[in-house]
């Protein structure tokens, strides 16, 4: 059995809800479909984290927070399906996305 709909302004509360979420839906099957790809940000990073710079000296170099960098690093490990910083710039060496 359906529901009954809210009066005139519940029901636009429920209309605006529904586009909510509906686009939050399309927003996490882009994100699922991308998942893979680094963003220049993440691959800035890596190349960063290649040539020898700990994390702090990312985050002094690109004047973001060592927490930003830390973030960005956890991202970067699950697109790449590592766990830490040499698998990550390991697999984007071999995929030559990095120098």
């Amino acid at each position: 059995m359906r529901p009954a709909l809210p009066d005139r302004v519940g029901r636009a509360a429920w209309t605006h809800r529904v586009q909510q979420l509906q686009a939050l839906l399309r927003g996490r099957r882009r994100s699922q479909s991308e998942s893979g790809r680094l963003t220049a940000r993440e691959l800035e990073i890596l190349q960063l984290a290649a040539d020898g710079m700990s994390g702090p000296q990312i985050a002094e170099h690109l004047v973001l927070s060592p927490g930003t960098i830390k973030t960005h690093f956890q991202h970067i490990y699950a697109k790449c399906g590592v766990s830490d910083r040499a698998g990550a710039v390991a697999a984007a060496l071999c995929r030559g996305l990095i120098d």
